[in-house]
């Protein structure tokens, strides 16, 4: 990633802080009721999942990264005269992870090198904190998305800024991809200020289309990742065995007062990239319990209160979490809709964000049309062992 030049570090900071402010202070009135789950609608196109971490790049390895992307005139192109109020131009690599299949907490965050990234952002419009364009290389195919990214409103010492981004992607039809529903999970690392803490997200894309075998980028692992932030750790789970109940207890311990509209649970499973990013169908033992209840209609889409039991390997562990979860048309079909949550960490943890990706039947926020990727980053969580 490039860093941001000091006449641009006031005005920056002035957005950031108006982002967090609006945030913050954003209202979300009561609606409709919601309809709970029926069968499952069919998809018209195959949906595959890729989940990849990123890491920035700076100095040799950003201009490596550059000379492939060309992120920096894609990005001006994409936003135009908007270019001059760029907020960051980032480059990265993203990167298979290796994560403890009984606990789905990352354990290797950069396995192997997967392809290069490049992703902008510019003061946001229609809602968003941010609005953002992304471009990358991976075995699957060439990613070329925007979208909108949220800031979460979090005061953590010496932490920098945790945002999630939402991008759909352009389709590639040499490549078999129809499109994509792209979500983030991320850590920000703006203006330096913790040397310790490198920008860098958990990315899950869930592609539509019979894509192509994938191709290996022959990405190298640049020599200078900077190590991970310290007391960060990321869980990457995948449901299966989802239920909507018309009552949950859960709904109380995830801080829902009064009869939820819509509840749905589900059991995880670690989600395991392979050597190109894709996850497989969720398998293998536990990796937890997941219960998301939705209040109401918000003017962001649903809004959740979710309370997700994680393990360790010695113990149990709860994370609760409160926020916004978006609907989307997708690729996927008429009856289907891209169901991306993106929740506040309140307890279980000193602080972090939880999101989510995944498809519904249209309407009906707790049903289930596919398996959904669920990424907790968790500052302060219990140890490992």
């Amino acid at each position: 990633m490039s860093h941001i030049a000091p006449s641009r570090i006031r005005p920056l900071v002035a957005a950031l802080v108006l982002a967090v402010l609006l945030a913050i202070a954003a209202a979300l009135a009561p609606g409709a009721h919601l309809a709970t789950s029926g069968a499952a609608a069919s998809t018209a196109e195959p949906a595959t999942y890729y989940v990849v971490r990123t890491r920035e790049l700076a100095g040799a390895d950003a201009k490596a990264s550059q000379a492939v992307t060309q992120g920096t005139g894609r990005c001006n192109a994409h936003f135009g005269v908007k270019q001059f109020l760029t907020l960051t131009r980032l480059d990265a690599m993203f990167f298979q992870f290796t994560s403890n299949a009984s606990t789905g907490r990352i354990e290797d965050q950069t396995t192997k090198a997967l392809g290069p990234g490049y992703l902008c952002g510019v003061p946001g419009t229609k809602g968003n904190d941010i609005d953002a364009y992304a471009y990358g290389k991976l075995a699957v195919g060439t990613v070329d998305a925007s979208g909108g990214c949220r800031i979460s409103p979090q005061v953590l010492a010496n932490v920098p800024v945790i945002t999630s981004c939402l991008l759909t992607a352009k389709p590639q039809p040499a490549q078999g991809i129809d499109g994509a529903l792209i979500t983030s999970n991320s850590i920000v690392n703006l203006l330096d200020k913790n040397g310790a803490a490198p920008t860098g997200s958990v990315w899950t894309a869930q592609v539509f289309g019979h894509t192509k075998n994938p191709v290996d980028t022959g990405a190298v692992k640049p020599a200078g990742i900077q190590p991970e932030t310290p007391g960060l750790d990321f869980f990457v789970v995948r449901t299966r065995n989802e239920t909507t109940p018309s009552t949950s207890p859960d709904c109380a311990r995830a801080g829902v007062s009064g009869t939820p509209l819509a509840i749905r649970t589900a059991d995880l499973a670690a989600a395991q990239p392979d050597a190109t990013g894709k996850v497989p169908e969720p398998s293998g033992p536990s990796a937890g319990k997941l219960t998301v209840c939705y209040a109401y209609v918000s003017n962001k889409g649903y809004r959740a209160f979710a309370i997700a039991d994680l393990h360790t390997a010695s113990k149990t562990f709860s994370v609760r979490s409160v926020g916004d979860c978006k609907v989307s048309t997708t690729a996927a079909g008429a009856d289907v809709r891209g169901l991306t949550c993106a929740l506040d960490v309140k307890s279980g943890a000193k602080g972090g964000l939880v999101t989510s990706n995944g498809l519904i039947d249209a309407g009906k926020p707790a049903s289930a049309a596919n398996s959904s990727v669920w990424t907790f980053a968790l500052f302060g969580a219990p140890a490992a062992s």
